[in-house]
């Protein structure tokens, strides 16, 4: 990224009218670019932006949801008995037994004062120039807040809590270009705003007045936007901003399961692990690892431990799988790449990687594009196609909202017409796009489960039903982000935060507004647009010209889907678990804390499969467990670290584990497989293989569809989907 070398406004405060923004810095940044004949050339770019400080949406906040929160004396907490204590605590899933009364009652009273924040932002055009927009909101908790039915008893009010809290907040309109270099000039004044997080507010109800610390959690938009501010590549093989899977392995599930979870922590010391990477970060360049020469990639290497490869093209490659797609550290640490993320106050700050409205929306679109050319009957093709004409055909601008209309109305008719394998795949579909937009109050054990087995059956029978030769997109578009987002990351999502939570349809809506005020009210010119786009903004918010039609569309998509009529626990088949068998006990290790209960609790089995209880008609919970975690006290690498554990847990006491087989890996990765005798009249036996399971990518790059076989019970599909110059040192699709 190039200097800053002039402020040509200061900043100052501006309030009228009950209308409060700042006017940002107008700066103007040097930086240097190759031209078309490859000499190095000096130009010029300005960024200008307003933004309300974050104190003040902070502060504003407080007081629309004071009559939400759980506002308590510290008298209340030191008086609480033992057992009021414990109750409290098993309520909100939060009770540890090693836990003293004096630690518990800390514990309540931080975890009710504690309040925490998510950010987004998108960049689009307005008027002809590039705008970049950021919004701020509060997080639903019912530790914090009272639930819908709680305040409904206190006031007589209906009203849902959870979306009132969580109303996004505008915070910065800034001019800039889409390009990454010009989007990180802004992080300067975010971290302004973050430092002043230290800074407890005070607030008061019903005459008791305590102070309320809050946190800044995740982020969440769409996949560019998590990019920018994870600091992952934009497209190549390695897209994903939440884990290092490749771009070729991603409907591969046993393979990609085991991809861990990337922190922010994880992402800076991927960058300045070696000399090159951090030597660069420091002198803030936005792709500090990008076209170094063979030397540097050499030294790079090396300071990594890396020793292998001759040409620049293989050790380019080393390096490239060394990152796996991670670009330089985080948005937020660019301006001081070492610095620790406790001393900006992003310590517990996680990218969401699944974002519903995107991933569900974009997902129902594909495969309602390529499934009727894989219908041989033609009548049951041309039911498909009628029933999504019908439902989007006609519409010029179609939102989530018609799509999940379209996935509903399809599934209703082909109910009894089509293929079970047809069926199944559109109804697996149905059950996530309702679950991702559930709220709070629904995020239970039992639902959790459903998404598990909805997102690891509906990939399995995309890979049956449609299979690799697509005829109406390549393979690489329909097994992309969105398909990887929902089958890997959103089960594991929603064990943290509902995905209403991480839903941005309220963000999204902003900038239709946002084009509708430029164009009706400014005179186009850039100077004018922010500065009014604030000033209506705001004024529409307060004359209550800003309500969405979110409930009452959500509240159509509820009454369209009880026409599907109640819906059956999942059974996986028998022979589904047979020929994917390393993928279904990936799947089983990711839901490990609802086998250890024991069978009968949560699963049996039945003739033809395997039975889950996880339809509405099951218990949401169970005294036996498991209990749901939440994002005040965990994240997603504890998460995946307790699963791992349970999983441990399960082979340790011999569960019953259904699964025909297991594989198993010691601690110097030899994998051994054995068989169980479940699903299976040879009774209990067991006998041992050593199987490779290490696929370098190289090989992966040389197979193509035509050389897919899939074995009875092997699970590993690899093969070119993504061009060979895409990388993280040649990337494409950024400025």
């Amino acid at each position: 990224m190039g200097s800053k070398k002039a402020e040509i406004v200061e900043i100052r405060k501006i309030s009228f009218a009950n209308y409060l923004f700042l006017i940002f810095n107008i700066l103007q940044y040097e930086k240097l670019v190759l031209d078309k004949d490859g000499n190095i050339k000096k130009t010029e770019f300005v960024v200008e932006g307003r933004k309300q400080p974050l104190e003040e949406i902070r502060k504003k906040t407080l007081k629309l949801h004071e009559k939400f929160m759980r506002v308590k004396p510290d008298e209340f907490y030191d008086e609480m008995p033992r057992e009021q204590l414990v109750s409290r605590l098993k309520e909100l899933n939060e009770y540890d037994e090693n836990d003293g009364l004096t630690k518990m009652r800390k514990k309540l009273k931080k975890m009710e004062r504690t309040r925490h924040l998510q950010i987004w932002h998108d960049h689009s055009t307005l008027a002809n120039h590039g705008h970049i927009l950021f919004m701020v909101s509060c997080l639903y908790d019912p530790a914090v807040h009272l639930t819908s039915l709680e305040y409904k008893l206190e006031t007589g009010e209906e009203v849902d809590v959870q979306t009132e809290v969580e109303k996004p907040e505008i915070y910065v309109v800034g001019r800039c270009r889409s390009s990454d270099t010009e989007q990180l000039a802004y992080i300067e004044s975010r971290l302004c705003c973050l430092q002043h997080l230290q800074r407890n507010l005070s607030t008061e109800k019903k005459g008791c007045m305590i102070e309320i610390n809050d946190k800044m959690r995740f982020f969440h938009g769409d996949s560019p936007a998590q990019n920018f501010e994870s600091g992952q590549q934009k497209g190549g093989y390695y897209y994903c901003s939440g884990c290092g899977v490749h771009a070729s392995r991603v409907f591969e599930l046993d393979h990609t399961f085991k991809c861990k979870f990337v922190s922010l922590k994880d992402r800076q010391d991927r960058v300045l692990k070696g000399v090159i990477g951090r030597r660069n970060s420091v002198n803030k360049k936005s792709k500090p690892l990008s076209n170094l020469k063979k030397q540097d990639l050499i030294h790079e290497l090396a300071s990594r431990g890396i020793f292998q490869g001759d040409t620049k093209k293989e050790l380019e490659d080393n390096l490239t799988n060394e990152l796996q797609g991670v670009q330089r550290v985080p948005a937020l640490l660019f301006e001081n790449p070492t610095k620790d993320l406790k001393d900006i106050n992003i310590e517990d700050y996680e990218v969401l990687v699944c974002e519903p409205m995107h991933d569900v929306s974009k997902h129902i679109e594909n495969v309602l594009t390529e499934l009727p050319s894989h219908i041989e009957n033609t009548e049951h093709k041309k039911l498909i196609e009628e029933t999504v004409a019908l439902t989007i055909g006609g519409k010029e601008t179609k939102r989530a909202f018609d799509y999940r209309c379209a996935i509903i109305n399809v599934s209703n008719r082909m109910k009894g017409v089509v293929d079970a394998k047809v069926q199944a795949l559109v109804d697996t579909l149905v059950d996530i796009q309702e679950i991702l937009y559930k709220g709070d109050d629904q995020r239970c054990p039992r639902n959790v489960l459903r998404l598990h087995n909805s997102t690891w059956y509906h990939a399995i029978l995309c890979r049956e039903v449609l299979g690799f030769k697509l005829n109406e997109m390549t393979t690489r578009k329909f097994y992309g982000t969105y398909f990887h987002d929902l089958t890997a990351h959103a089960p594991l999502q929603l064990r943290l935060v509902s995905g209403k939570t991480a839903n941005t349809e309220e963000e999204e809506r902003m900038f239709n507004t946002v084009k509708s005020i430029t164009s009706s009210t400014s005179n186009g010119h850039p100077d004018h647009i922010i500065g009014n786009l604030f000033i209506r903004l705001q004024a529409e918010e307060q004359l209550g010209k800003s309500r969405t039609t979110v409930a009452k569309q959500e509240s159509q998509v509820s009454k369209l889907a009880k026409s599907l009529g109640p819906r059956p626990n999942t059974i996986i088949p028998i022979p589904v678990i047979m020929k994917h068998a390393r993928s279904w006990q990936a799947h089983l290790q990711r839901i490990a804390d609802f086998l250890l209960p024991g069978k009968g609790i949560w699963w049996c089995q039945k003739e033809g499969g395997i039975e889950f209880f996880d339809s509405q008609c099951a218990l949401k919970g169970r005294s036996e467990g498991p209990i749901l975690h939440h994002y005040r006290s965990s994240n997603h690498k504890i998460e995946e670290s307790y699963l791992h554990t349970c999983w441990n847990e399960c082979l340790e006491k011999k569960l019953c584990i259904p699964s025909h087989v297991i594989w198993t890996e010691d601690k110097h990765g030899k994998v051994t497989k054995e068989a169980t005798g479940f699903l299976n009249d040879e009774g209990p036996g067991s006998h041992e293989d050593e199987v490779d399971i290490t696929v370098s990518i190289d090989t992966a790059q040389l197979l193509t569809p035509d050389d897919l076989q899939e074995e009875e019970d092997e699970d590993v599909i690899m093969f070119n989907l993504v061009p060979d110059d895409e990388s993280i040192l040649h990337p494409k699709g950024d400025d």
